[in-house]
């Protein structure tokens, strides 16, 4: 399955740059963007960094590099308060992240790890009790218990104090081929998404009592056209009482938060005779709801969250592995080695990094953390702040 994943993300990621034409590639730059500090990693040992996280302050964040060791860097200079090993070579993905509950900054590599903050002394391994891959996907937290969706369809909820689980939901409903990705924890629900491993891949939203691991409602997805796939893979956004979430045949859906009813439904924006499918990311913040595609043509498209009608598109560059982060003003993406800081109310581009596959500066990737002036990200060759 990893190596599946690997594979593709490599081929994704030279198509999405490859969609770009050359003077796309060179956008403004001016000072936003530049690296403010940059901490070293060793060679990849396979794949991809994390997605760091940052404390409530931003002072401080978290990194698992490509090396695979997690650090604590200080926001402000880039020093290193710690850095220690998560474990041997292993390969990772994109979409992996380091999350915060407590005292415990928690990671995953097959089995949820969590270290102290203060020291970065290993404080608890999660494995589960019939040894189903816990650490299989992004972690979710609300500060107090860490979310994790297994590869085969349990959804774990761990004290992020002692590392036993509080509740385990088995979302398997009799089938021994279901897989569950990418939790998302809002106002005491936990929203996660099931699907099928069998082509036709069929998909299912859950929305799960965070307490207790209770099912409060769950939608499963049909596809629009009969030839395509239907999964949903998260994670779903929460914006007012909706939650929302693309599917694989392109659509994006808004579920009312508290019943799981259908309140609207945005069309696809790929070409179908191009591909039948496509995978897309949303992020929400303020009143505008961006969601990228991966299918051709690319884009980056804005919605209005409570109707979902779109704003506006932006198409100069590939698509993306990873959901935009963003605030009311400024969203940033990911675009395959091209990370671009984009206007939320218009599209326009502030500033973009990369200027090839091959010679990114700097070599950054995935989800950045947005932190006052500057932004934290992971890079293929080290830890970075860049200026916002």
């Amino acid at each position: 399955m990893l190596a599946r994943g690997k594979r593709s993300y490599l081929t994704l990621a030279i198509a999405l740059v490859a969609s770009g034409s050359c003077d796309d590639l060179f956008g403004p730059r001016g000072n936003g963007g530049a690296v403010l500090w940059m901490v070293p990693s060793g060679a990849p040992t396979d794949g991809t960094p994390h997605d760091p996280v940052a404390n409530a302050d931003l002072s401080m964040a978290y990194f698992v590099t490509p090396d695979y060791r997690l650090r604590k860097i200080r926001g402000s200079d880039g020093w290193v308060m710690w850095d220690v090993p998560v474990g041997g070579a292993f390969v990772t993905v994109p979409g992996w992240n380091a999350v915060l509950a407590g005292a415990i900054v928690a990671v995953v590599k097959v089995d949820v790890f969590a270290f102290d903050t203060v020291a970065g002394v290993a404080r608890w391994t999660y494995v589960a009790p019939d040894l189903e891959e816990t650490g299989y996907s992004a972690l979710a937290s609300d500060g107090e218990t860490v979310y994790a969706a297994g590869r085969t369809a349990r959804i774990h909820a761990i004290n992020a104090s002692s590392g036993i689980a509080r509740w385990v939901a088995d979302l398997r409903e009799g089938q021994g081929d279901v897989g569950a990705l990418n939790p998302t924890y809002a106002d005491g629900v936990v929203f996660v998404c099931t699907r099928t491993l069998a082509i036709p891949i069929r998909g299912t939203l859950w929305a799960l009592d965070a307490a207790t691991g209770a099912v409060r409602w769950s939608y499963r997805f049909q596809p629009e056209l009969p030839q395509q796939g239907s999964s949903c893979y998260g994670p779903a956004v929460a914006w007012n009482d909706l939650v929302i979430v693309p599917q694989e045949d392109g659509r994006v859906f808004a579920f009312d938060r508290e019943s799981g009813a259908v309140r609207w439904t945005a069309p696809r924006v790929h070409d179908v005779a191009q591909s039948l499918g496509d995978h897309r990311w949303a992020a929400i913040a303020g009143n505008t709801l961006l969601v990228t595609n991966s299918s051709t043509p690319a884009m980056l498209v804005a919605y209005d969250p409570a109707s979902g009608a779109e704003r506006w598109r932006a198409t100069r560059w590939g698509g993306s592995l990873y959901p935009p982060v963003m605030d009311e003003s400024v969203a940033y993406v990911d675009h395959g080695w091209i990370f671009v800081s984009y206007d939320v109310a218009s599209g326009k581009v502030h500033w973009q990094t990369g200027q090839s596959f091959a010679t990114p500066d700097p070599p950054v990737i995935g989800r950045a953390v947005i932190a006052n002036d500057r932004i934290y990200v992971g890079g293929m060759n080290g830890s970075y702040a860049l200026r916002k």
